[in-house]
């Protein structure tokens, strides 16, 4: 693995503690139950002061563009586990690990877990 690569996975592990530590922080502000023990807890978008998207890519193939085209899609849900520390992003039709997603995508999701506990 190269450096800057070494830089991206450990800023990416650093931006999920963050995520992993803030989300129970989260639930017992809102007053939420938390997850029977094992399941991931799970926030909704709605719940967050703003509205968060991640860029996918689709196939267009379909319509004889053979370059790779990416659409916005609005997440929906962000599951996270504590046990594992991993966190998926749902939008309506797929979930996505944070390898799917950029590490600014991240950091927008983290902040909006932030501002939200910060302002309820």
């Amino acid at each position: 693995m190269k450096k800057a690569d070494t830089i991206i996975a450990r800023a990416k592990k650093e931006i999920v503690d963050f995520i992993c530590f803030e989300t129970p922080l989260l639930y017992k502000k809102f007053g939420w139950a938390e997850p029977v023990e094992g399941d991931n807890h799970s926030i909704t978008t709605g719940d967050l002061d703003r509205r968060l998207t991640i860029k996918v890519e689709v196939d267009n193939s379909y319509l004889d563009i053979d370059d790779t085209c990416y659409e916005e899609r609005e997440v929906a849900e962000i599951l996270v586990n504590l046990n594992d520390k991993k966190i998926w992003v749902c939008t309506e039709y797929n979930e996505y690990s944070i390898d799917d997603i950029s590490v600014e995508e991240l950091v927008e999701i983290a902040n909006a877990i932030e501002e939200t506990y910060e302002k309820k």
